[in-house]
């Protein structure tokens, strides 16, 4: 998603996000990790957090779900470090937020 970083464009690219969230156009987890990045760029700590860690909990259920299914099933390990490293990011984003 390519945009500008100006408060009209930041406020544009949030209301796509709330909208496309209403209508479960794509996996709201994906559309928390992007409402964190904007409420960063927009200066709302707050709220950058608030999505981060809705975004960290979906991670979380994530990976417990594929740690009961890597035990019947031989999950590929590149999805797992995928999510691994998602949940690290997030979980770096979380910290970065309470420090602005």
């Amino acid at each position: 998603m390519r945009m500008h970083n100006t408060p009209l464009m930041n406020r544009n690219a949030l209301g796509f996000i709330e909208r496309a969230k209403k209508l479960n156009v794509l996996p709201s987890s994906l559309a928390d990790k992007q409402q964190g990045l904007i409420m960063l760029r927009m200066n709302d700590s707050e709220g950058a957090k608030s999505a981060f860690r809705r975004y960290e909990t979906y991670l979380s259920g994530i990976l417990a779900g594929i740690s009961m299914e890597t035990k019947v099933l031989n999950t590929n390990h590149s999805t797992i470090n995928y999510y691994r490293a998602e949940l690290d990011w997030v979980k770096t984003m979380i910290y970065k937020s309470d420090k602005l």
